[in-house]
C-alpha cells in the first residue's frame, strides 16, 4: 500500500527559499509568484507549477505574449520606416505577464530620420507609468535605440508598451497591418493612444487607437540587447 506523505503548511516570503524546513513544507514567493517544496527537511527546495520562466527575454509586439499571434495570423507587412503619425502622441501596446519579471532596459527601432524626441515606458492596466525613458534625442539611422532604465519589477498581469514623439519629422519602424487588417483590427487588440502625451505622462487617459501602424519598440529583462 503507497504511504501518503502530507504537506505541511505553507509559508510565504519574498524571493526563494533557503532556509531550513520540514520536508514537504509548500513555499510561496511573494516577488515572484512562484511555488517552491521542500524534499530534504533542510535547504532542498524544489520549484513546482510547471514552466519556471515562460516570459521570453526580450519583449515586442511581435511576442507571444503581446500580438505576435495576432499579427502572424492576419500577415502583417514587414517593418517599414514612416513618421510618427501626429506630434505629441502616445500609442499603447498592450501585453500580458504570466509571472513576475524585472525590466533592465526599454528600445525603439529608429527609421529612416532621427531628427527629435521620443519617449518609450511602460504602464499598467489602471494607466500608471511604471517605468519609462524620459524625453530622449533620437540617437542612430534604422537601427535599435536601447533606453537604460532603473531596473523595474512588475507582473503578473496586464501591461502596455509605450512610445511617443514631439514631432512628426522624425521616423521609426512601424510594422503595418494588411489590406485585411486595418485601424479597427487595431482596436480589437487593444490597442490605444493619446494625444498631448509627451513626454509620457505619469497618469495616461486610453483612447481608442486611430493609427493604422504598431511601433516596433519593447522591453529587455538583461542589459544586451543589440
Amino acid at each position: 500500500m503507497p504511504t501518503l506523505t502530507l504537506l505541511n503548511i505553507v509559508q510565504t516570503g519574498a524571493g526563494t527559499p533557503t532556509h531550513t524546513a520540514a520536508e514537504g513544507t509548500i513555499y510561496w514567493d511573494t516577488t515572484n509568484n512562484k511555488l517552491y517544496v521542500n524534499n530534504d527537511g533542510a535547504t532542498a527546495w524544489t520549484e513546482v507549477g510547471g514552466d519556471s520562466d515562460p516570459t521570453p527575454i526580450m519583449i515586442t509586439p511581435a511576442s507571444r505574449n503581446c500580438l505576435g499571434i495576432e499579427m502572424a495570423a492576419y500577415a502583417f507587412a514587414a517593418p517599414a520606416s514612416a513618421v510618427h503619425p501626429v506630434a505629441n502622441l502616445a500609442i499603447f501596446v498592450p501585453f500580458v505577464l504570466a509571472e513576475s519579471i524585472t525590466v533592465v532596459k526599454l528600445f525603439n527601432m529608429n527609421g529612416s530620420t532621427a531628427v527629435n524626441n521620443i519617449d518609450v515606458g511602460i504602464y499598467d492596466s489602471s494607466g500608471t507609468r511604471l517605468v519609462s525613458s524620459g524625453s530622449t534625442v533620437q540617437s542612430g539611422i534604422n537601427v535599435i535605440q536601447e533606453f537604460d532604465v532603473t531596473d523595474t519589477v512588475m507582473g503578473p498581469g496586464l501591461f502596455y508598451l509605450a512610445k511617443a514623439s514631439n514631432d512628426q519629422a522624425t521616423s521609426f519602424r512601424w510594422v503595418h497591418p494588411s489590406a485585411t487588417a486595418p485601424t479597427e483590427f487595431l482596436q480589437t487588440l487593444g490597442m490605444a493612444q493619446m494625444a498631448t502625451a509627451f513626454p509620457l505622462p505619469a497618469t495616461a487617459t486610453l483612447a481608442a487607437i486611430a493609427q493604422n501602424y504598431v511601433p516596433l519598440i519593447g522591453l529587455s529583462r538583461r542589459t544586451l540587447v543589440t
